[in-house]
């Protein structure tokens, strides 16, 4: 199955890895579901699979290449640039891509397709969950990401990625989406 996987990935990059983001949204999102016990939501399934597969599969995919032209790591394995490199990838990533990207890019498209919420209603949902969230992914995120950045190649980098994702995923739709629907609360 891995050499299937390659074979797609070397002939067809980009679409691969939204695939793979796609699945790993929708099986995030079911598998949180299931804990709830809830029933399926599909349209919330829909807004983790559209966010894995323009976010973790089509933008990580640019963002992982400029990192590696940026901050070139596989040709200083071993050497102080390798540290340098690596320490200035986690940086722009953890300090910048995560909270100023990643974050609102996950509340909108989650909020407005998973959940109907408006867009002020994705501003406060964001506002109010953004600090906890970010606390707790880049204690989850750095060593997951320093692996990554150290030992991966880049073409594998978004696979690696996304499957280190289906833990923390799974948990983001169990701690952002999990309350009622916009359609439910207001009947409350």
């Amino acid at each position: 199955m891995y050499g299937a996987y390659l074979r797609v990935l070397a002939s067809s990059p980009v679409k691969t890895k939204i695939w793979t983001g796609f699945l790993l949204g929708c099986s995030s999102d079911l598998a949180a579901q299931a804990r709830e016990r809830k029933g399926w939501d599909a349209r919330r399934t829909s807004g983790f699979a559209m966010f894995g597969a323009g976010y973790m599969g089509c933008f990580q995919h640019h963002l992982f290449a400029r990192y590696a032209q940026l901050w070139p790591v596989t040709n200083a394995i071993g050497t102080g640039m390798m540290v340098t490199n690596v320490a200035k990838t986690l940086a722009a990533h953890q300090l910048v891509i995560y909270p100023l990207v990643y974050f609102p890019v996950f509340f909108l498209i989650t909020g407005t397709v998973g959940l109907g919420l408006s867009l002020q209603e994705v501003r406060d949902k964001l506002r109010n969950e953004w600090w906890e969230t970010y606390k707790i992914g880049v204690v989850v995120w750095t060593p997951a990401m320093l692996v990554q950045f150290c030992f991966v190649p880049v073409p594998l980098q978004v696979l690696y990625i996304t499957a280190c994702s289906f833990a923390w995923t799974t948990y983001l739709s169990n701690r952002c989406c999990s309350g009622p629907k916009k359609d439910e609360a207001h009947a409350l």
